[in-house]
């Protein structure tokens, strides 16, 4: 990654507090770097100033030197008056407190003009670090004139000091004229005004730290309001306090951050109030779109066209629900997209359902109908309701196939002339009443052959009595065997009574549920007995 790209990067994901902070340490190393540039070119201007100066001070020495050279020339004074003289002038010349002073080497190197050194041959002589300066000074003399630097005593201090001194030659005595300057003064006035520049950069320092401090307070304060706003208010929290007095970014930022909200608590009640009056059933609400604008106003159409979509589907899921409910299978759900597709996959289902349980009740039916009562519903196919109801159909199937079952059992056997048979099982409703109907039946039956059977026994003993009868009036005349043989055709006819009996018992199982007439014609038939035998009787 790119150094810049990475430093703004990381600059910017600092709090504003440590932005503050950076700019501060940044303008502190600021002033710290103008202090120490401007001392040291402080220190480079006063060295060069006090270097002019020296050479200045040196000029003025030179001049002294050449108005006594001339005093020479002309004969007013001798040399050596003019050179003593020259020694006395130069030795009362100093500068800087005294601390800088003329001295003056002769073309032999001995010390001509010095506070404490006159009269010293300064052959050899050298510094701490090995240097000739004296050499070098009558030899940057010789050359025109010219600065050394190298270490010396200094007075009224221990140690040798750094110092820079400016020689020029007077020619007519060969006389070479210095006055040095100590670098450590020079240091001492720029640490002065460094000391000041330390003292002024500090103040700005503090000023600017100050400044920054209460910037930044009243920057990040609101800033972190709005933060801690604009977080509750994406939370959906919208009670949060949004106060602020400035007028100036920040404080527009919450006054901005205050419409918004208001504009978001509009949309969200309007939301609200669509959804409390669909719940109420006024399904044809919406959310008045005009009084939004931007995105809000999309927000509430878009909203009403998702309500208008979901009631859409409600209502043809429930327009389909209620054809279903009627019997009408003929309309299909439509397909909806997305997860819609449940919706199309319930009514599919559902109708696929009605469908399967449909066909098993119109083959349960059938079955009934043809008088196949073992069919039976697959009870495993369905659940729930549909399962119930399949269930009971079988149930039913299953009643009624036992029931008939137990009648026709007994009817059967009343058929084949077994009137001891009967239905043993108790049975609810027709069922029970069909089956009190057949007991009845086989006990009426039982009554009747029961009836018959002391008839025929009364009328086994009538006949021995007519045997004997016959045998007593044989001689009667052939009007009583008319009566004979009308009694002999009574006879016959109670045959024939008794015959038509058993063919009415077979039947008896057709016939079940008209017992009641088999009861009445079994009446019938004793009464015919009855009357026969009244006949005979009579005969």
């Amino acid at each position: 990654m790119n150094p810049v790209t990475y430093l703004r990067r990381r600059l910017a994901d600092l709090s504003l507090n440590r932005k503050f902070v950076v700019l501060c340490v940044l303008l502190a190393c600021g002033v710290v770097t103008l202090s120490v540039i401007a001392a040291r070119m402080q220190y480079l201007d006063l060295l060069d100033a006090r270097q002019d100066r020296v050479r200045t001070q040196v000029d003025m020495g030179m001049n002294v030197l050449r108005h006594y050279a001339a005093e020479a020339a002309s004969g007013a004074l001798t040399r050596e008056q003019a050179q003593a003289e020259a020694r006395i002038a130069l030795a009362q010349m100093h500068a800087n407190d005294g601390v800088d002073y003329f001295f003056v080497l002769g073309p032999d190197l001995h010390m001509v003009v010095h506070p404490s050194k006159q009269g010293q041959d300064m052959h050899g002589e050298v510094d701490a670090n090995g240097f000739e300066p004296y050499t070098a000074m009558q030899e940057a003399a010789k050359a025109g004139g010219g600065f050394t630097t190298y270490l010396t005593s200094k007075p009224g201090a221990e140690g040798d000091f750094a110092k820079v001194t400016y020689s020029a030659l007077l020619d007519d005595w060969q006389w070479t004229l210095a006055m040095g300057v100590y670098i450590d003064d020079v240091q001492a006035e720029a640490l002065a005004f460094t000391g000041v520049l330390t003292v002024a950069g500090a103040a700005l320092i503090a000023i600017i730290a100050g400044l920054c401090w209460v910037i930044a307070r009243l920057i990040a304060r609101p800033v972190r309001a709005a933060t801690a706003a604009a977080e509750s208010i994406a939370a959906g929290r919208m009670d949060v306090d949004l106060e602020g007095e400035s007028r100036d970014e920040v404080g527009r930022l919450l006054e901005s951050m205050r419409q918004m909200r208001a504009r978001l608590q509009a949309v969200i009640a309007a939301q609200v109030e669509l959804q409390h009056r669909h719940e109420a059933g006024e399904i044809s609400y919406r959310i008045d779109a005009s009084a939004f604008a931007g995105a809000y106003a999309e927000m509430a159409e878009k909203a009403n066209d998702l309500a208008a979509g979901h009631i859409a589907v409600q209502t043809q899921v429930a327009d389909l629900a209620q054809r279903y409910a009627v019997g009408d299978l003929s309309e299909d759900m439509p397909e909806l997209p997305g997860e819609k597709a449940a919706l199309t996959e319930a009514m599919r289902t559902t109708k696929r359902n009605l469908a399967a349980i449909n066909d098993e009740i119109q083959r349960l039916a059938g079955a009934a109908a043809r008088g196949d009562f073992g069919a039976r519903g697959d009870e495993g196919r369905y659940d729930y309701a549909f399962r119930d109801m399949v269930a009971a159909l079988n149930a039913l199937m299953q009643e009624a196939d036992a029931g008939l079952t137990d009648v026709g059992r007994v009817m059967s056997a009343i058929a084949e002339g077994d009137l001891t048979r009967r239905v043993d099982r108790a049975y609810q409703g027709a069922f029970g009443r069909l089956a009190a109907d057949a007991n009845r039946t086989a006990e009426q039956l039982t009554g009747i052959v029961r009836g018959i059977k002391g008839s025929v026994d009364s009328i086994n003993t009538a006949s021995g009595e007519i045997a004997s009868g016959n045998q007593d009036l044989s001689g009667r005349t052939e009007e009583q065997a008319a009566s004979l043989e009308e009694t002999a055709s009574s006879m016959e006819e109670l045959t024939s009574t008794v015959r038509q009996n058993a063919e009415n018992a077979r039947q008896a199982n057709q016939l079940a549920q008209g017992a009641g007439e088999v009861a009445v014609n079994g009446g019938r038939v004793v009464e015919e007995v009855v009357t026969t035998m009244g006949a005979i009787s009579e005969s």
